[in-house]
């Protein structure tokens, strides 16, 4: 069922990209990868506030778990590189999202105690 979903979703994300529909592509980025950021800080026990953005998230990444800056310089080239266009843009985030899910998706332990 998960991977029936992540099918649809990343149809969705390609169509959207394909379709050169920057604004709402880099709308749904900036908002997936701020969802994305904050409960990986979160579960790794790091600090976040109410009032957090996703800068914010990028930062406290690099500082408190630099292993995974490669990944967080995608995600600040992808949204906030004023030198790129909107096009290099979308193809940053083309490029890398899978990645990025991937590196900061949250892995549920289930060999808890039965």
């Amino acid at each position: 069922m998960l991977q029936k979903f992540e099918s649809y979703e990343n149809k969705k994300i390609e169509n959207m990209i394909n379709f050169s529909d920057y604004t709402n592509v880099l709308n749904y980025f900036h908002y997936r990868y701020t969802d994305l950021l904050k409960n990986f800080l979160i579960s790794n026990n790091v600090e976040v506030n109410e009032r957090d953005c996703l800068i914010d998230y990028i930062v406290k990444t690099r500082v408190f778990m630099p292993k995974y800056n490669s990944s967080t310089y995608q995600i600040s080239n992808a949204l906030y590189n004023e030198n790129l266009s909107e096009k290099e843009k979308c193809d940053i985030i083309k490029n890398s999202y899978k990645d990025v899910f991937k590196t900061f998706e949250i892995k549920e332990d289930y060999t808890n105690d039965e």
